[in-house]
């Protein structure tokens, strides 16, 4: 397999070997979401041998698909979902041997944006339908403990004022389903604030709304607006 896909089988599998095998002893790890950038091999094995235990303890398992972000470019990245939503676009740097030189966490491009090939290393689809049903029992499961009010936001592109009419409706209809439940809309675009509630809440496309109480994010944002499907949603989670 080439490097950008034994990226993804480790992502699948949580199996860290594959890129202390693949790695160059001066790879870089750099991802959007934080600060600065990781590097050497070690260090990054560090890391990540620290996140999968997390997400072993908490059974929040991703699912890594290759994608391309360009059609001329076949399988040039891959997404990874998790708890519902996609969350991110890898791209994986190789050198002339294949090792694994660097690899790049983004959000732009957006999950949303790019091509899926429907190819899931080392997953079968049914691995793959499992876990993407799983985060369901994940946030019935959390919620219980959490002691904040849920918050349903609705977020829309700024200067759009058809999107905001829109989302201003939609929110008001989910708030009808959950009782008490704060409300707020935000303008993505220029607002700080606004961008960073958006990342957190795993918005990839507008308009849309996520639902979440405490740190639990019960409705992410990169799933499809339907009133129909959050009900039920909240009915299998225990909020309806």
């Amino acid at each position: 397999m080439n490097a950008l896909e034994a990226v993804a089988t480790m992502v699948n599998t949580l199996d860290t070997s594959i890129f202390e095998r693949r790695a160059r002893e001066d790879v870089i790890w750099e991802s959007q979401s934080v600060l600065g950038d990781l590097r050497g091999k070690e260090t990054v094995l560090d890391y990540l041998n620290g996140k999968y235990e997390t997400i072993r303890r908490t059974k929040a398992y991703p699912v890594a698909q290759l994608a391309c972000n360009n059609p001329r470019n076949y399988e040039d990245c891959f997404v990874v979902e998790q708890l519902g939503s996609c969350k991110s676009t890898t791209f994986v740097k190789a050198d002339g041997r294949d090792q694994i030189m660097r690899i790049d966490v983004c959000f732009i491009p957006s999950p949303a944006q790019v091509i899926k090939t429907g190819r899931f290393p080392k997953l079968t689809l049914e691995e793959v339908n499992q876990r993407r049903h799983a985060w369901i029992d994940v946030i019935a499961e959390r919620i219980q403990f959490e002691t904040d009010p849920i918050e349903v936001r609705g977020y829309f592109m700024e200067q759009s004022q058809g999107q905001r009419v829109y989302i201003e409706e939609v929110v008001q209809k989910a708030a009808e389903l959950l009782p008490g439940a704060m409300t707020e809309i935000c303008s993505v675009g220029v607002d700080a604030a606004s961008n960073e509630r958006a990342r957190d809440d795993s918005v990839d496309g507008f308009p849309c709304i996520a639902i979440r109480k405490g740190g639990t994010l019960i409705w992410p944002g990169g799933l499809e607006i339907s009133l129909d499907k959050l009900s039920q949603h909240l009915h299998r989670v225990g909020l309806a």
